[in-house]
């Protein structure tokens, strides 16, 4: 496949996954990841509410520190569809951040 290789190593060898994991293979990446004991940083394509808990195995994964989850500075109720440039703007960020995060800064950007 056209990411397990890279991602399969990355997993073995302790790395961390970066990703909002959108794409059904790269789902299944993180899933291997997590029952592997792997770490992930998880992109979301929103905010999160003021009361924000995740749940389940990524609530553990955030209490032992195996899980990083970035997202926008505002929160947003309203559901919006995914779209393909959205998607892929998630997914440079995760190259991005993967690539450089050595002394890396960020600042915010309108969408």
């Amino acid at each position: 496949m056209w990411i397990c290789d890279g991602w399969i190593d990355c997993i073995e060898n302790g790395g961390v996954l970066i990703s909002p994991f959108i794409h059904p293979v790269e789902n299944d990446m993180r899933k291997t990841a997590v029952e592997s004991g792997g770490s992930i940083v998880r992109i979301t394509d929103n905010g999160f509410p003021e009361r924000f808990s995740p749940s389940g195995s990524e609530f553990e994964m955030l209490g032992s520190g195996r899980l990083l989850l970035l997202g926008e500075l505002n929160y947003n109720s309203r559901k919006q569809n995914m779209s393909y440039r959205w998607a892929g703007r998630l997914n440079r960020l995760a190259e991005m951040l993967a690539s450089h995060p050595e002394g890396m800064t960020m600042r915010l950007a309108s969408r």
